[in-house]
């Protein structure tokens, strides 16, 4: 497979690799990744593969007639919906509101362009640059992240198009039965599994035949994403799956719904060993050659334009980076504004926009304009990783000829080592003794995952090291579904520009706690495992709790584990949550729709009132491609009775009234 064209190079995001890794280097210099011949080769192949291939190509731009080509005139700026936000779900909207040919269609987004290396399943967030990736910082957490700096934890969120499609594992869960029917309960009677199972079906290309095998009814084929096992095995990988089985674990498909807790292969969003996500699945397919439809990019909307006397939003304010400049511009929505900036970004947004809690928005001198409890309800995963287990040479080597030789493979062909994520490829989900909550969702979810630490302690080599190769690997304990709840709130000093204040409150109900360490001690006896002593996988120290007793298991030993190596799971939710107005803790209706404001919806996982037991991506396609109906719906059925609005309206009394403006930096 040929390249892309070598255009935008991200010479400063290799740069800034190459000095983490230096700067790693120079106390390692033994280390195999810190070999000359390695760094040189893989400064080379992140630098080569910066580029994007969806950069707009001008000549197919110039060929769009006047009347749909992309306008960038403030005041003539006119569209039917802009979508702000182009990750798992803006691009499923963009794709689907695009069907309809007189329906014009915006997608705002902050980032740039997917580069080219993302593409390559084994290049898992190896380059975790501002120009792909968010990396906010929770407030100091009290029962979490002890381990890191302040006691904050890392949150990092895809940024640029495709999201976190982009950059995360590309691990395809939906969650079970009754996590769909706990919404419907919480008086979201559209959300029930049975109504939301034909848009999972919808959106999957399912491309495992043992799975449509044993699952048949409830898997997709030809749908946008297509969903397979990773064509590429390591040794290790097969190791883990052949320990849980000897442990008595039955094999499971852990998507069909019900009966989920057991041992499986992953199933991942892949297509022909390349990774699938929003932008391959939904955008790229169909922007060429839809010229309804357009994309801006390096395009941050910082308020959404809303009637304060009719309570209508009628477009957005976004700042555009164009040569190196900021451009303050407009866009005008003549039927919705739909956000879809993720459970993080969204509520920041409404809240600066003057939907949010009275008390915060008058902090910060903003006017209420709808009082909504937005930013409550942060629903999260979390995960323990203190369990690893050292990796021999005779299973796993790293030399620079090898490596080319797999680069050389994939380009050729989409296979080999960096066609997977190593030995993240099996999984086990279970539910531990005192769970009371529901039956039938698992608890749990058992990860591994190879990673490149230094030769001695248990630090991370922070290298752009494809996780095709390693030398420990990670045992990790995902709590699912945790009681705890956290909030997004706005930065205190820089509401507009400065990252919002998050508080994960993670693993603050104690009864997490006690799943997580019962989880734990389920987890590590796959070291006794016939397989795993047959090869030697032995149970590393933990560092950090090496003052406890590990092996008399004792309550501060566990305490310290949470404590030091507790991370979020990255499953971000809720914070936008859907329900009934009544009830006082939602932000938006079944349909989608803000309440109290209208021509207003929130479209991504924020928008979920509980979550779901997995990872949240196939959900948030799922709520994108229902939205995209309900969307259609409205607006085919009204559309004869809807006024139409103008822009001629004076909105700068918004704008004067906020004490930090888009133009501060």
């Amino acid at each position: 497979m040929l390249l892309p064209p070598l255009t935008n190079l991200s010479s400063i995001a290799a740069a800034q690799n190459v000095n983490q890794t230096l700067s790693s280097c120079l106390e390692n210099s033994q280390q195999a990744a810190c070999r000359p011949d390695i760094l040189a080769f893989m400064t080379f192949l992140i630098g080569f593969l910066s580029s994007s291939r969806d950069v707009p190509n001008k000549r197919q731009s110039s060929r769009r007639s006047p009347k749909n080509r992309d306008n960038h005139n403030n005041m003539n700026d006119h569209y039917d919906f802009i979508v702000v936000g182009a990750g798992g779900a803006g691009l499923v909207l963009a794709n689907r509101l695009s069907e309809i040919p007189h329906w014009k269609i915006l997608v705002l987004e902050e980032g740039s362009e997917q580069p080219y290396f993302n593409e390559i399943p084994a290049m898992l967030i190896t380059n975790p640059t501002s120009e792909s990736t968010h990396t906010f910082s929770s407030e100091p957490e009290p029962f979490a992240c002890a381990g890191n700096p302040n006691k904050a934890c890392l949150l990092p969120c895809g940024k640029g198009v495709g999201g976190t499609t982009s950059m995360y594992g590309m691990l395809y869960t939906r969650g079970t039965r009754a996590n769909y029917d706990e919404w419907a309960e919480l008086g979201n009677k559209a959300w029930s599994y049975e109504a939301v199972l034909p848009y999972f079906l919808k959106s999957e290309d399912m491309r495992a035949p043992s799975i449509l095998k044993q699952s048949p009814g409830v898997h997709g084929v030809g749908g946008n994403l297509a969903v397979d096992y990773f064509a590429h095995r390591d040794n290790v990988s097969l190791a883990i799956h052949d320990a849980w089985r000897e442990l008595g674990y039955p094999e499971i498909d852990y998507n069909r719904g019900y009966n989920v807790s057991g041992v499986s292969r992953m199933q991942h969003l892949t297509r022909d060993g390349t990774r699938d996500g929003s932008n391959a699945a939904y955008l790229r397919p169909v922007r060429a050659t839809r010229a309804n439809l357009a994309v801006r990019t390096r395009s941050r909307v910082v308020r959404i334009l809303i009637d304060p006397k009719t309570k209508r939003a009628r477009g957005v304010e976004y700042v555009q980076l164009e040569d190196d400049k900021k451009v303050v511009k407009k866009a005008w929505a003549r039927k919705e504004v739909i956000v879809s900036a993720g459970a993080i970004e969204s509520p920041k947004l409404l809240m600066l926009s003057g939907v949010g809690p009275a008390t915060e928005l008058t902090a910060h001198g903003i006017p209420v304009l709808q009082e909504l409890p937005v930013g409550r309800n942060l629903l999260d995963s979390v995960k323990v990783e203190a369990l690893t287990f050292d990796v021999e040479d005779r299973w796993m080597t790293m030399e620079v000829e090898e490596i080319r030789r797999d680069v050389n493979q994939w380009l050729r062909t989409h296979e080999g080592p960096l066609a997977a994520l190593g030995s993240l490829d099996t999984v086990n989900h279970y539910s531990v003794s005192n769970e009371t909550r529901r039956r039938d969702v698992p608890d749990v979810r058992i990860d591994f995952i190879g990673k490149m630490y230094r030769s001695s302690g248990r630090v991370e080599m922070m290298t752009f090291v494809p996780r095709a190769y390693y030398n420990k690997v990670q045992l990790i304990v995902v709590l699912l579904r945790q009681r705890s709840r956290g909030e997004v709130r706005l930065n205190r000093t820089d509401p507009v520009w400065g990252d919002p204040s998050i508080s994960g409150n993670y693993l603050s109900d104690p009864q997490d706690q006690r799943l997580v360490v019962e989880a734990i001690r389920r987890a590590k006896k796959i070291f006794d495992a016939p397989t795993f002593v047959a090869r030697g996988f032995k149970e590393n120290p933990v560092s950090g709790c090496k003052d406890l007793d590990a092996s008399a298991e004792s309550e501060a030993y566990y305490e310290c584990l949470l404590r030091r190596y507790s991370l979020p799971g990255f499953h971000y939710a809720g914070t936008c949550r859907m329900g009934p107005w009544a009830d006082g803790t939602s932000v938006v209706d079944e349909r989608l729709r803000v309440h109290g404001v209208r021509g207003l919806r929130v479209v991504d996982a924020s928008v979920m009132p509980a979550g779901v037991s997995g990872s949240t991506l196939a959900a948030t396609v799922m709520i994108a491609e229902k939205a995209s109906d309900l969307i259609k719906a409205d607006w085919t059925e009204d559309a004869r009775r809807q006024r139409p609005y103008h822009h001629d309206m004076n909105d700068g009394d918004i704008n004067n009234n906020m004490h930090h403006n888009v133009h501060s930096e």
